[in-house]
């Protein structure tokens, strides 16, 4: 009777020691005329982070419109843009690329007032607003610069034309905003 009951315990412990064996067994090292293994594919690290929002091609005052924005607002003096970044992501894009000395932050607005665009050298002055809107954020960049009136004696049409607009306002030419 004594030989049945050591034997119910050592038997569990024998199997559980050659599995744990078997286990940690190193795997056999190639043969040494073995050929080597065929290298992995490269690798494409992006090195942008997964956050972080793409420049697109379009501008706004020397400030690169994010990929995926659709501009739907094109004037003299401001461009709107939306998308569907979040309104925090936004700010934070913009953050990088305007430099100014301090942000309004709101619930649903954030606000970079009298900034210069960096890499921009007109030195022109803008403020741009990243709203939050239904599907994403909006971004309203405004011109801040004033336009030198050249001369005082001009008509409203030739002043308008001063500004790159026609007589009723509209662009002359749209790619002067850029």
């Amino acid at each position: 009777m004594h030989s049945i009951s050591l034997a119910r315990i050592l038997l569990p412990a024998l199997i559980s020691c050659l599995a744990v064996a078997a286990c940690s067994r190193k795997e056999p090292a190639p043969a040494a005329d073995a050929a080597p293994a065929p290298p992995s594919a490269p690798v494409n690290v992006d090195r942008l982070d997964p956050l972080e929002i793409p420049e697109g091609n379009e501008k706004a005052f020397g400030l690169t419109i994010p990929r995926g924005m659709t501009i739907v607002y094109s004037g003299a003096e401001e461009i709107d843009a939306e998308g569907p970044y979040s309104a925090e992501r936004m700010a934070n894009y913009v953050r990088k690329r305007v430099k100014v000395d301090g942000v309004e932050l709101g619930a649903a607005r954030t606000v970079f007032d009298h900034g210069r665009v960096l890499g921009d050298m007109t030195g022109r002055t803008v403020r741009v607003e990243v709203v939050t809107v239904e599907f994403g954020s909006k971004l309203v960049v405004k011109n801040l610069t004033p336009t030198k009136i050249l001369d005082p004696q001009l008509t409203p049409e030739e002043r308008l034309r001063q500004y790159g607009l026609d007589p009723k306002g509209n662009p002359i030419d749209p790619s002067r905003q850029q």
